[in-house]
Order: C-alpha cells, then structure tokens, then sequence
C-alpha cells in the first residue's frame, strides 16, 4: 500500500474517532440536561408543594381565626342575654309600659295622704305619658343592676309654680344643666313586701311636665351620695329624649 493510501487511512480513523466522542459528548451533554431539567422540575414540585402547605396552614389558620371569632361572639351575646334576664329578675316588678310598679303606686299614695299638699299629690293626680316614660326608662337601663333598678317618672301638671314649689321643698335641691333636681328619700315602705329597698324620687320640671324618676336600691345609700350620681343619669335621660307627640314634646 502506498503511503498516501496509509495516510487516508489514518485520517479517516481519526475522524470517525472524532466522530465517535462528538456523539458521546452529545449524549452525555443530552443526558446532562435531562437530569438538570428532571433536578429542576423536582425542585419546582416540591417548592409549589411547600406551597400548597404553606396555604393549606393559612386557610386553617384563618378558619380557627373565623371560629376563635364567632365563638367570642357568641359568648358576648350569651352574656348580654343573661344579663338582661339577670335585670329582669333584679326589678321583675317594674313594668315596662311605662308606667310605676305597685310598690311605688303605694308609696306615693301612702305619702300623698300624710297632710298637706306634696311632690306625691301631683304625681299620683297627673297624667302620665307612657312612650315618654318608656325613653327614660330605656335611657337608664344601661345603669340597672342588682343594687339598682329606676323607674321613669313623666307626668303632665297644670301649674307649673306649684310644681315649682313642691320640688323646692323636697329634702335636697340641686341644680343641673340650669335644671332645678329635687331628691327625697323613700323613708318607709309600709304594708309592702321588699322591705330592705330604699327608694328616691329624683325629679325636675320642663315646661308643663314632672321628669325623673324613682331610684331604687337594695343598699343603704346616703342621699349624698346619690346627689353625685343624679348628673350622670339626667344626662342619660335628657340625651335620649325625642319628641314623641306634638302635645307631650319636650325639644
């Protein structure tokens, strides 16, 4: 053989060697790149099922959040309903029409008769106004406990110096928001059953009407004391006033 057909050879060798590990390096680089491509979507997989987790936790989370929540407020609202049958209970005997219970009818009456023309006369021979009473009884029901219960007072009077004079001459006379507040307390409750109350009448004139109310408790309390307390509770009353007809308004 000649020595450039021995030279063709070796070059044609060489190229399919070549040839050969081109291939080989084109597999192994195809192979590569599957298993970087399978590494990654591995890695995908498992960060978006982190994921799910992660909002799996959050869901729960806020479904506890949601429970936790409701469960808050039921128990408000079972709280307030025991409350308020709680207050019923306290007070069962005052009515809720406005209009003054038994044991405070007696007392005006009984007191009414003792001589002379007092605060109890025109109470007991004045009109009362039901839906004006009802707002002030609902205006002091946030201050109603098992020591305190209150029953609203509106009654229509035909002279209004009179009415003047009768609360001048209650046992305590304050002045409120230019209001004149006479304060009496209910010394005796003779012939009735809750014998260990104490009751005092609270009460001012606005144009042609006695407003106030009868504040009744189950503690020894020095009218003194309830003199610090009239401001607040007028306050109550006066906010919640509307005019509820033309003939009774009062602002």
């Amino acid at each position: 053989m000649s020595l450039v057909a021995l030279l063709a050879c070796d070059s044609a060798s060489d190229a399919t060697d070549a040839s050969k590990k081109a291939a080989a390096d084109a597999v192994a680089a195809s192979k590569q790149a599957v298993d970087t491509s399978k590494k990654i979507a591995g890695d995908a997989a498992e960060v978006s099922a982190k994921a799910v987790d992660a909002s799996k936790k959050a869901i729960d989370a806020s479904k506890q959040a949601v429970d936790s929540t409701t469960k808050a407020a039921t128990e408000a609202i079972d709280a307030g309903k025991k409350a308020a049958e709680g207050t019923k209970q306290w007070w069962a005997d005052i009515p809720d029409t406005g209009a003054l219970s038994e044991q405070t009818t007696v007392w005006l009456s009984n007191a009414a008769k003792q001589g002379g023309r007092s605060i109890e006369n025109l109470l007991i021979e004045g009109e009362t106004y039901a839906p004006a009473a009802m707002q002030i009884g609902s205006a002091l029901a946030s201050s109603v406990n098992g020591d305190s219960g209150f029953e609203p007072i509106y009654v229509k009077v035909s002279d209004r110096d009179d009415a003047d004079a009768k609360i001048g001459d209650m046992p305590k006379v304050q002045v409120v928001d230019n209001l004149t507040i006479g304060l009496k307390r209910v010394d005796s409750w003779e012939g009735l059953t809750q014998k260990k109350e104490r009751g005092y009448l609270v009460l001012w004139r606005e144009d042609d009407h006695l407003i106030g109310f009868v504040y009744r408790s189950r503690r020894e309390i020095d009218l003194a004391k309830v003199a610090t307390e009239v401001p607040h509770l007028i306050s109550l009353v006066r906010r919640s006033m509307r005019p509820v007809d033309s003939e009774y308004s009062l602002w």
